[in-house]
Formats: structure tokens, C-alpha cells, sequence
């Protein structure tokens, strides 16, 4: 069987390519830009990989890939995160890649026979959620998000989740919950660098580290993702078109320095009253967690925290 995934040079792409290479699978990976060299170094089996670099915005390049590679099956994880303070300035790049380049995805896939497409969504569909409303629910909670960067996830999940079973392709959508971890870097198209990988930067160059809040959220790490995106792919019948993927612990920014702090000396602690801060949290609260359990009882997918171990 051989995958196509695109986003393939970003954090979560990278994380998705090793996983489908060590069950084996053929693997074409298309991004922006070449994957950086300390990733492939990282990377087992990076030269069974398949690379391209093509602009998914442009619909030709993208039919012509896939008349090429002629996949089976496709994950589509490309897109551009922008941060809800660049709104106005954004919204026509956001929306070009993250709805057009969707729609042109499927359009290449429908063409090419595809069986499957996975298409990478967003906690950020639910919006600004109450913290009290309890888990977000892939059939009970409503989507309602007010920022660009989740309008257009939603409109890039519901489109190709209507139209592609017309065209033959199944689709399913895989709202992720907070990705962090292995190969994230500042890549230029995603202003929302995870907290996580914030601190590591802050102590590495010996800055301060000052938390506006705990942050305590359902954080899961990217391999982790990868294993239930690759679950997702791979289902004989998944029952859901939609599926949360993230993690049933909820721990903090906060415990992350802590557990730093162990292992090497930082300067990290709570932002004192009206203090600034240097960790970005994206936004003033913490959404809800995401319920996990439609994913744990038809995937099997079960993220630990193995990982928090090694």
C-alpha cells in the first residue's frame, strides 16, 4: 500500500512518515519546502521516502503529483496555523491553503481512486468553549470556532467529508488536541509554536521562563498522534467520520518545567500579578479536553505516557 501524506516536513507529518515506515508501508511525503536534514537523520527508513516539494494551493502541480505516485491512500496534514491576533492580515493565505489546498487534495485523490483520505483537523473547530463545559464530544459538542484559523479547519473538514464518499473516496477527519514534541521547530507557517517546545527553546539559550497560568490541558505527543492517525488510516470500517485524537491525561506547562528543572538548572516560575510573560499560551484560558473515547473504542487508540518515562 503506498501513502501520501502531505504536510509531510512539518512536526506532525514528520512523526506520521516514521510511523507508516515502520509498519512497513510505501511512503510519499510532499511539503512546502525539503524536510530538514536533522529530522531525516532522525528518521529511519528515510530513504524509502518518496520527497516532493509542491505548492498545494496550485491545482495542476497537485494533479499531476498524484497522477505520478498514484497512491492508495492519502494523509492530508498541510496546512498554515495562524495565530487569532493575525486575523485580518491572514485570512487570504489561510484560507487558500487550508481550504482550497484541501479541496484540491480530494480533487487529485477522486481522479486517482483513492480509497481513503484522512484529513487532519483541529481542536480549534470547537472554538472558545466554556472551561465548564465538560468534554468536547465529537457528536454532542457544537463546532463554533470564531478565529480564521478554525473557521477554515472546519469549512476544510465538512467540505471533502460531503463530497468525497459522492466521489467514490472515504473521508474521515482527525480533530487533534494539543500536538507537541518530536521535530516541532519554527517552520514559518505556524504561529502557534507549542509552550512546550517554547520552554525548551528559553532553556536552552539560558532566557526566563514565566508561565501566565499552569496551562493543564490534554497535551499529547506527536509520535502519539502519528499512531492514531496511522489506526485511522488503517481501520477496516471506522464507524465515525470524526474522530478526536488526544490524550486522557490532562498535566500542565507548569509540571513540564518541574520535571525540566530536575535535569538541568532554568529559571522558571508563574508570572507574578500584571508581570509579563515569555511562553505564549495562544489565549487567555484553557479550552476543555477532548473526549477520547469514540477513538479508544473503534481504533484501539490508547496514547500513555511512556514517553513522559523515557
Amino acid at each position: 500500500m503506498k501513502i501520501l501524506v502531505t504536510g509531510a516536513t512539518g512536526f506532525v507529518g514528520l512523526s506520521i512518515v516514521s510511523a507508516l515506515l515502520a509498519q512497513g508501508l510505501e511512503v510519499v511525503g510532499v511539503g512546502h519546502a525539503a524536510p530538514p536534514s536533522e529530522a531525516l537523520a532522525a528518521l529511519p527508513g528515510h530513504n524509502r521516502v518518496a520527497w516532493h516539494i509542491v505548492d498545494l494551493r496550485d491545482a495542476a502541480a497537485v494533479q499531476a503529483l498524484f497522477a505520478r505516485e498514484r497512491p492508495d491512500r492519502v494523509v492530508h496534514g498541510a496546512a498554515v496555523t495562524t495565530a487569532s491576533t493575525r486575523d485580518g492580515e491572514a485570512v487570504t493565505t489561510t484560507a487558500a491553503v487550508n481550504i482550497m489546498g484541501a479541496l484540491h487534495v480530494l480533487d487529485a485523490a477522486a481522479a486517482q481512486g483513492v480509497q481513503r483520505l484522512i484529513f487532519l483537523s483541529s481542536a480549534s473547530v470547537y472554538g472558545a468553549a466554556e472551561p465548564a463545559q465538560g468534554l468536547l464530544d465529537e457528536a454532542l459538542s457544537l463546532p463554533q470556532p470564531g478565529a480564521v484559523y478554525g473557521i477554515t479547519k472546519l469549512a476544510a473538514e465538512r467540505l471533502p467529508l460531503r463530497a468525497g464518499p459522492l466521489r467514490g473516496v472515504q473521508v474521515f477527519a482527525a480533530r487533534l488536541g494539543g500536538v507537541f514534541g518530536r521535530f516541532e521547530r519554527d517552520s514559518g507557517l505556524r504561529d502557534t509554536l507549542s509552550p512546550m517546545h517554547q520552554v525548551m527553546q528559553a532553556a536552552r539559550q539560558g532566557r526566563p521562563i514565566i508561565l501566565p497560568r499552569p496551562g493543564a490541558r490534554d497535551w499529547i505527543y506527536a509520535p502519539d498522534i502519528a499512531e492514531g492517525v496511522v489506526s485511522l488510516l488503517l481501520a477496516e470500517a471506522p464507524a465515525s467520520p470524526v474522530y478526536n485524537l488526544s490524550s486522557p491525561w490532562i498535566w500542565s506547562v507548569a509540571e513540564w518545567c518541574a520535571a525540566l528543572a530536575l535535569r538541568r538548572k532554568i529559571d522558571w516560575r508563574l508570572a507574578r500579578s500584571d508581570e509579563p510573560t515569555t511562553i505564549d499560551f495562544h489565549g487567555p484560558d484553557e479550552r476543555p479536553p477532548l473526549a477520547t473515547s469514540r477513538a479508544l473504542q473503534d481504533l484501539g487508540f490508547a496514547p500513555g505516557l511512556a514517553w513522559w518515562r523515557r
